[in-house]
């Protein structure tokens, strides 16, 4: 198994130690222009800007910098280095691994049959699978899918190919900043599910906050997380949407190619609640723009032929730039470098003899 971290700051081995020993390689992308990072174990290599630069060249403008989709090159060394069974996870620094992590992480993957969410609406919510009544929605889902009426129904199983698993978490969640304002609760250390694992039927988005994903090698080429932090217009940027709109591009794909992207187990424990005003600003601009951006991605799957997923995801970057007369004004600023940096990003997946 390949392990994934962004982090700008030291990585603490006890949240890691059921995946030490184990044979595992574990990547941590130091996010600082100092390479502070050091971490003191065989299975765990650290690449710094420097590395990054050496490895890539000029192609290094695809991985973001200053912000957690760092995790990109991460993931681009994972599948230039993985054995083609191998299970890729991503986690971020902050998240603590239970014992029997590693088993079911990698028995989430391949054909299972499992019983299979459908709804009539556009997003699912994946927190629905907790057996706690709360109203709570996972960042990056959108305000005007809220008052629906669920109608989510979990009475069938399919045998499916699931080429990605969305683990979810105790601890604190992963939700939108300014939601936190209203909330009562947030965090929850004693939780469980009312299924392991599910299957999310095809045509629903749903939020893959990265901070603990477990995917096939195959399919890396479709996840790649958006560059974040990018200023729109006077005093507002873009960002902690990449990892969001990635996961919605990357499940329109699978569903094109006819695998499954499951919700479930393997579950994490995440400790630190990051800060509340920082988040509220950093996040507000794209969820006025999130569903926008959603119907570009409709746009440019209507032609994608089923293909591997590099291909596919050339296909949808070729059809995303050709849309640019249909770009709307709030998002033109952002989309118009980020389509190139795709571009490079899929360059960047086709080089050969790739090493750390």
């Amino acid at each position: 198994m390949i392990i994934v971290i962004p982090s700008i700051r030291n990585i603490n081995l006890e949240y890691l130690k059921p995946l030490l020993n184990r044979g595992n390689k574990i990547i941590v992308v130091d996010d600082t222009d100092e390479e502070r990072i050091t971490v003191n174990a065989d299975e765990v290599t650290v690449l710094h800007y420097s590395d990054k630069k050496r490895i890539l060249g000029d192609l290094e403008s695809c991985i973001p910098k200053k912000n957690g989709v760092c995790r990109d090159l991460g993931l681009l060394m994972a599948y230039h280095l993985a054995e083609d069974n191998e299970t890729i996870v991503c986690l971020d620094d902050d998240c603590q691994v239970f014992d029997n992590y590693q088993n079911k992480a990698e028995t989430s993957l391949g054909i299972k049959e499992l019983p299979l969410v459908t709804t009539s609406h556009r997003f699912y919510n994946p927190l629905d699978l907790y057996d706690q009544d709360i109203e709570i929605f996972p960042r990056g889902f959108p305000y005007e899918e809220r008052g629906r009426p669920k109608d989510y129904k979990y009475n069938k199983t399919i045998k499916r190919n699931i080429v990605f698993n969305l683990g979810l978490w105790k601890g604190v969640f992963d939700i939108n900043a300014v939601d936190k304002l209203y909330l009562e609760k947030f965090s929850f250390n004693e939780i469980k599910l009312n299924y392991r694992q599910v299957i999310v039927d095809k045509g629903p988005f749903v939020s893959l906050c990265s901070m603990n994903i477990i995917m096939k090698k195959e399919i890396i080429p479709a996840i790649y997380q958006l560059p974040m932090n990018e200023p729109i217009i006077p005093n507002w940027q873009i960002d902690r949407y990449g990892d969001i709109w990635g996961g919605y591009i990357c499940k329109k794909l699978i569903d094109i190619k006819g695998d499954a992207l499951s919700v479930g187990e393997s579950l994490i424990y995440h400790h630190k609640d990051s800060s509340l005003e920082k988040n509220i600003r950093q996040e507000h601009y794209a969820h006025i723009v999130n569903i926008r951006f959603c119907d570009l991605i409709d746009k440019a799957c209507e032609a994608i032929k089923k293909d591997s997923y590099l291909s596919m995801y050339d296909q949808f970057v070729c059809n995303l730039d050709s849309l640019k007369k249909d770009y709307p004004e709030s998002l033109k600023n952002y989309l118009l470098p980020t389509v190139n940096k795709m571009k490079t990003w899929i360059t960047a997946l086709k080089l050969k003899d790739i090493k750390i």
